[in-house]
């Protein structure tokens, strides 16, 4: 802001002229310098030229500090009646001596200023210097200091002793406070000569008394005080005579400031916004935004109890105030163009702003507008004179700047009309040392690269140009600072612009290439062409038409989709700068496409990449590139003569490419045309994951034709076999690779699973933290296993290394990014019937950590069907039921044995062949049951006797085979069939009402009762005429009317002992061909039994007679020959019912019970 303004108002008729621009940052001023009013007080603060002007507004701390720090504020009084007058006395003495060495001789220069005796020309007879007895002056009188105190001229009066002579003075310097006399003056001890006069000093009025009482007692204090309306309290300040009203900070209180015959006093006083400041004595006023701050002066106290200091009641009266505005609010930038982060291809863009400010605002003259704004562009500064203001007002000025024509940016800046490189430079912020600092710049542009290669990872972006700072400083009157932007740090302030002034231009094609937003990477894609080019391109202004595709292998030209892409998580800055280009056709094999721009693409910032007319004509527009052969072989027809090898059985694999296939001899770490094979338990081993391959066989193909192989698969052979030949059993996948000329490599037999969720194994009780013992699998070397679906795992990108083989990772629903996957890696594969894949962190850090409870999902591939092999060298193994040793009361049990030959990790061979079943009874005939054996798998075989077997035991053989005629020992187990339990029934001696808890074997009454004991049974049943039944002991049997026992009635038993009733009920089991009862109830008295269908003993008889309305049951108690009554609404009775007892039941309606 050093420089000068050219004001030109946009919309505005205004002719201005030159002003200076320069504001010390101490001085945010307001108003033109003008001279105080006698008697009155001002807040003065100096402008550029160092000329004090009334200040109205202060920020309450200093610029750039805290609340803590505090600055000065000045303020100043213009009264002459602060400027006294002292009057002085110098005394001279002599010794005892005589006359002749005490004389002073006349025209001999004497000093006032008792510090200078030496001076004083006193000499004896002899002419020696004379001694003298002494010298005093008045306190304050200091002709040798700054200022010196001048004598008031014509007040000098010389005397000797108490005489009234007084000597004719024969020369008199005033200012320097010299004389001498026109006669010797002699003197002594008891004659001194003296000299009295009136002097002027620098006036000082303390703030505070210096003490109450004796020497030091000063009266001229409380002159002035400073108060806010936070701090009313306040602060006395001292004042000074001063020389004029425009003193800086730095230079008040120095001796070349103060004044010795003055009206003007100045004052300092600090001010800060901490609270604390409030304290009284602490010389600083508390303040904050918006308060008023007073300062105010008052006449001399009048001391009235004779104290000599001036008492807080006797402080004189006011006789001037002023006042400023406590404004801590800095201004406000806005409506900036360019707005920060703006990328234009404009290389002189008119720059344009609005600063605001509701407080002490921006002065009162659009011509100041300078002294509160600076304008900085990649650190150099914006001379005023090359700023304009498009509006004006106290609280707002618009700022806008355009550059001159024909300049840009870029150019090189200057002094003048010198723009040489080196003249200016703007990153050196310095100042005062030396012509190139950035401050200097008065012409030219900013020296800013717009070309420039600049690859943006922040913004994700390639452009050409580097970033530069723009830097706006705000400052309102009172002081407060606000910027936007920075000088220094293009890319990271909060204003930063990008131009880029370079076309963009196509830098390679490839074929067979897409983009995959969801994985951030290339996708293998016949149909998509690949176009990279040196910067970011807006995708918007790129349609199909704008290309032509021709060339080898393109079987069609029509693009039929556009996709920009390039930005991958190594590398987010080349975000667009690829464009695919789909196809409606797949690029057939060995595809060279040549692409041709035809028509207008632009970059980010607008820059045109177009042919010219001459292009157009001479080559069809601009080549871009011709991609080389980037098409993979696709292989089909693998077929497998045999997927399960039998004793040292040999078979083929075959493959059919659709382009010519090459090095069949080459290893797969370096690509070649082969099987890579993974499987086998021998190879349940840890991988390396390192990526150096090694994981997987190499199975060699031979070629019958440039695109048709085979490779023979031998049982006692590499990788199926150990080195010895002896084959190794186990579950193989043969993965074929295909490679070109090109180089590029076909993948075969493999199948893709996407998302399958692992979150079970993600828990404590899944595995997670087992390695480190905490709840999350984020340690370094931490590993995880879980079972995988589909298997064996494939060497899906035909390399021989299996430990990159987790493609895709999501954690609850976010995908993993590549680079994250490549901080885990897989660390085992357990090829067995774990059928398990065991995944380690490498970088924890880089990777993240996955919590317990995660959904966490995978992608990977594995190995087809179609291309796994199976060396089996196990026989099946059987489980049997019933369990061996086991027994069991049926006598048509059901017996199974259920064979495994699952003996490898997703093993597709499981199904057996039943040799041999026999079974051996407990009479020792062997009986062969395969033909009563059933399955349907070929896995599970069962048998059930058609007929009951006999109570003893049984020995059960089987044999079994799988595919491979690997057959199983004979497998044996044992059971028991045992005779079941009766159900027991106990009984009393006498009538007993008892009930059957299920249908007996056989319901003959003597079946049931076979003790002889029992003379009597009774039942009742009114469905039968006369309603009872009767059976009545004669010899060895019950004979009557009632011939059988079942569990749809209650009995009464006579009986001449205890002995129970013990009786075979079978059960109401699966497959029996029993009906549970159902008991017709009448209305009136019903004799019920308490049937149990799930061998319960007892149960609420509420429960037991739901669905029945009914108001009385009784039991019999047989043992004391009682009742007991049942009822399901009196509290005090019996409410359960007992397995094996009878119950008469009084129903009010007819129903059926269902037990």
């Amino acid at each position: 802001m050093k420089n000068l303004l050219k004001f030109i108002g946009i919309g505005l008729v205004l002719v201005m002229a030159v002003y200076s621009q320069g504001i010390a940052q101490e001085a945010p001023v307001e108003a033109a310098a003008a001279a105080i009013a006698n008697n009155d007080i001002e807040f003065l603060e100096n402008d550029s030229n160092n000329e004090g002007q009334v200040v109205k507004h202060y920020p309450a701390t200093s610029a750039g500090g805290t609340n803590a720090q505090t600055h000065d504020v000045r303020f100043y009084i213009n009264d002459s009646d602060l400027n006294k007058v002292q009057d002085g006395l110098t005394t001279i003495k002599g010794n005892n001596g005589d006359a002749n060495v005490n004389t002073i001789q006349n025209e001999s220069t004497i000093e006032l200023d008792a510090d200078d005796i030496a001076t004083i020309d006193a000499t004896d007879a002899n002419g020696s210097a004379a001694p003298l007895g002494g010298m005093t002056d008045t306190d304050g009188y200091d002709s040798a200091g700054t200022p010196k105190t001048a004598l008031v001229a014509n007040t000098l009066a010389v005397k000797l002793g108490t005489a009234v002579k007084t000597f004719q003075i024969d020369a008199q310097d005033d200012i320097n406070g010299t004389f001498s006399l026109s006669a010797d003056a002699v003197i002594s001890n008891t004659v001194a000569l003296t000299a009295t006069y009136k002097f002027n000093s620098v006036q000082e009025y303390s703030a505070v008394p210096t003490g109450t009482t004796g020497a030091g007692v000063d009266i001229n204090t409380r002159r002035v005080k400073v108060t806010s309306t936070s701090d009313s309290g306040g602060e006395w300040v001292a004042i000074g005579e001063r020389v004029d009203q425009s003193r800086t900070h730095a230079n008040i209180n120095q001796a070349a400031s103060k004044a010795i015959d003055s009206s003007i006093f100045a004052g300092t006083v600090k001010i800060g916004s901490d609270a604390s400041y409030a304290a009284s004595g602490d010389s600083t006023i508390w303040v904050q935004d918006g308060d008023t701050l007073t300062v105010t002066y008052y006449a001399a106290g009048t001391d009235s109890d004779g104290s000599g200091a001036v008492d807080a009641d006797e402080i004189g009266s006011v006789i001037a105030t002023t006042t400023a505005t406590i404004d801590d609010s800095a201004p406000s930038i806005g409506n900036v163009s360019p707005a920060d982060g703006t990328l234009t291809k404009d290389t002189s863009p008119d720059l344009s702003f609005t600063i605001t400010d509701t407080g002490a605002g921006f002065g009162s003259s659009v011509t100041t507008f300078g002294s509160y704004v600076a304008v900085y562009i990649n650190g150099c500064i914006v001379t005023d004179a090359e700023l304009g203001v498009s509006s004006f007002a106290k609280d707002a000025i618009t700022v806008t700047y355009t550059a001159p024509v024909g300049e840009k940016y870029s150019d090189t800046a200057g002094i003048g009309a010198t723009k040489e490189a080196g003249t200016i430079d703007c990153t050196d912020l310095s100042s005062g040392d030396a012509a190139s600092e950035a401050e200097d710049r008065t012409s030219g542009g900013y020296e800013i690269n717009t070309t420039a290669n600049n690859a943006d990872t922040t913004l994700k972006r390639t452009i050409d140009g580097n970033p530069f700072p723009i830097s706006i400083v705000a400052t309102d009157a009172a002081g407060n600072s606000k910027t936007l932007g920075a000088r220094t740090g293009g890319g990271s302030t909060d204003l930063d612009v990008y131009i880029d002034s370079a076309a963009p231009a196509a830098s390679s094609v490839t074929g067979a290439k897409a983009w995959s937003s969801a994985d951030k990477k290339d996708v293998d894609d016949n149909s998509s062409i690949k176009v990279v080019f040196d910067e970011s391109i807006d995708i918007d202004s790129v349609q199909a038409s704008d290309f032509t595709i021709s060339g080898t292998g393109v079987t069609s030209s029509e693009i039929v989709s556009i996709t920009s892409g390039g930005g991958t998580s190594a590398a987010p800055a080349a975000a667009g700068t690829a464009v695919y280009l789909d196809l409606a056709a797949d690029l057939g094999p060995n595809a060279k496409p040549k692409v041709k721009l035809v028509s207008t693409i632009t970059d980010l910032a607008g820059n045109e990449l177009k042919p010219t007319s001459s292009q157009m004509t001479n080559n069809g527009g601009i080549t871009l590139g011709t991609a080389a052969d980037g098409v993979k072989p696709t292989l089909s027809g693998m077929t497998i003569g045999d997927n399960l090898l039998d004793s040292k059985e040999t078979t083929k694999i075959s493959l059919t490419s659709n382009e010519n296939l090459t090095k069949t001899n080459e290893t797969l770490a370096n690509g070649c045309t082969c099987g890579s094979v993974t499987g086998g338990i021998d190879n349940d081993v840890d991988l390396d994951a390192g990526g150096a391959g090694g994981d997987t066989s190499k199975l060699s193909v031979t070629l019958s034709t440039p695109t048709t192989g085979s490779a023979n698969i031998k049982e006692t052979s590499a990788p199926f076999s150990d080195p010895t030949g002896t084959p190794s059993a186990g579950i193989y996948g043969i993965v074929m690779v295909g490679k070109d000329a090109g180089g590029n490599k076909g993948i075969g037999g493999i199948v893709k699973v996407t998302d399958e969720d692992i979150s079970k194994y993600f828990t404590v009780a899944g595995k997670i933290g087992t390695t480190e013992g905490d709840a999350a699998w984020d340690n370094d070397g931490e590993e995880l296993t879980f079972k995988a679906a589909k298997g064996p795992l494939a060497d899906h990108d035909g390399d021989g290394e299996l430990s990159d083989s987790i493609i895709g990772m999501s954690v609850g629903g976010t995908a993993k990014l590549s680079t994250e996957l490549d901080d885990m890696h897989v660390e085992h594969i357990d090829l067995g019937e774990a059928e398990s894949i065991t995944l380690k962190l490498d970088s924890a850090n880089n990777f993240g950590a996955i919590a317990v409870g995660s959904t966490v999902k995978i992608s990977y591939y594995y190995v087809a069907d179609d291309n796994i092999v199976e060396v089996d060298k196990d026989a099946p193994t059987a489980t049997f039921s019933p369990a061996d040793g086991s027994s069991t009361t049926d006598t048509t049990p059901s017996i199974s044995v259920t064979w495994d030959d699952d003996e490898y990790g997703w093993d597709s061979f499981t199904t057996v062949t039943l040799t041999k079943a026999e079974m051996k009874d407990p009479a020792g005939v062997t009986t062969d049951i395969s033909a009563q054996m059933t399955s349907t798998d070929n896995k599970s075989f069962y048998f059930k006797p058609t007929e009951a077997l006999a109570l003893g035991e049984y020995k059960m053989t089987f044999k079994a085979k799988d595919a491979t005629d690997n057959e199983s020992s004979d497998k044996s187990f044992k059971f028991t069939v045992k005779a079941r339990s009766k159900t027991s029934i106990s009984m009393s001696p006498g009538w007993n009402l008892i009930s059957l808890p299920g249908e007996p074997a056989d319901n003959a009454i003597n079946s049931v009762i076979t003790n002889s004991q029992v003379t009597t049974v009774l039942t009742y049943d009114p469905s039968t005429p006369g309603g009872w039944l009767t059976a009545v002991r004669d010899g060895d049997s019950l004979v009557g009317t009632l011939e059988t026992i079942d569990a749809s009635h209650a009995y009464w038993v006579l009986t001449n002992n205890s002995d129970a009733i013990k009786v075979d009920i079978p059960g109401y089991t699966g497959g029996v061909a029993a009906v549970p009862p159902a008991i017709d109830i009448v209305v009136g008295w019903n004799l019920i039994p308490a049937v149990s269908l799930s061998g319960a003993t007892q149960w609420d008889i509420d429960l037991y007679l739901a669905g029945i309305t009914w108001v009385k049951a009784k039991s019999w108690d047989a043992a004391n020959e009682s009742w007991i009554e049942l009822d399901s609404i009196t509290a005090n009775d019996a409410t359960t019912m007992v397995s094996g007892k009878g119950y008469w039941l009084y129903a009010t309606k007819a129903g059926t019970l269902v037990p």
